[in-house]
């Protein structure tokens, strides 16, 4: 019996990380802006801005400043807290160079020349991404009945940061206010935290804030006030914490003061 012994490619632990954060944060195509930009840039050694957002209009996606800024943090890292960061290798993907042109870091570009099985595991991640993506509206920042996790709302509302870590149920912030339900708490839920929340139609979600607020309190006067004020509540739910840390998207809500208690 004779046994055939296959060379195994090699990946630099800086180029594994790459592989990481590319695999968790665009594959899986949840925001089309990313992909269409990696896309290009495999193509080609450069991206104007203006180059991105018309292959952009191509794809009939959306496109507002806020979004364009919030790729650069994702693809620069300084949208990931420190500990993300450094699981990703703490090297941006993607730079905005003095030039006005969009390019592959260094770093990153080196690897692609140097190793051709890097390449190609990058190109299959954002040729994965650009299939996945197709089952997402490209008009919205979120859509409906997907499923998103609680960074995910951070960084497709276009927050400067990832604070998922203390957004617990929700958070108030440019001009924003995820709300994070689950439906069916655990029995070692403590009454403080076991918020009384169900459907009355499919319509009207009763749902609680944090304890210890009152009608009077800020961060629930601005959220009965959010139609006035634009800002936008957007719904997330799952049956229950063993569905795993994300949420199916149900679309934006609109508070009803008069039903307030």
């Amino acid at each position: 019996m004779q046994k055939i012994k296959e060379p195994v490619p090699l990946l630099t632990d800086q180029e594994k990380k790459y592989l990481v954060m590319l695999s968790a944060e665009v594959m899986n195509g949840k925001r089309r802006h990313e992909i269409v930009l990696l896309s290009r840039l495999l193509k080609e050694s450069s991206v104007t801005a203006l180059e991105w957002v018309h292959a952009l209009a191509e794809h009939g996606s959306s496109v507002d400043s806020q979004t364009l800024d919030s790729v650069k943090r994702v693809l620069d890292m300084s949208f990931f807290t420190e500990p993300t960061r450094k699981k990703y290798g703490d090297t941006p993907v993607v730079v905005f160079t003095e030039a006005q042109q969009f390019v592959f870091h260094p770093v990153l570009l080196q690897s692609m020349q140097n190793n051709e099985y890097f390449k190609e595991m990058l190109t299959d991640i954002i040729q994965s991404a650009s299939h996945i993506t197709e089952q997402y509206d490209c008009h919205e920042h979120l859509t409906l009945y997907k499923k998103y996790s609680r960074k995910d709302s951070c960084k497709l509302l276009n927050w400067l940061s990832d604070e998922s870590s203390t957004m617990y149920g929700y958070k108030t912030k440019y001009q924003t206010c995820p709300i994070f339900v689950s439906y069916h708490k655990h029995e070692g839920v403590e009454a403080s935290t076991n918020y009384q929340e169900e459907f009355i139609s499919p319509e009207v979600l009763k749902w609680s804030t944090r304890s210890r607020r009152t009608l009077e309190s800020e961060e629930v006067r601005t959220i009965l006030e959010a139609d006035e004020q634009g800002i936008d509540l957007h719904v997330f739910i799952k049956k229950d914490d063993a569905e795993g840390t994300e949420f199916y998207y149900l679309g934006k809500a609109h508070p009803d003061p008069q039903s307030a208690v």
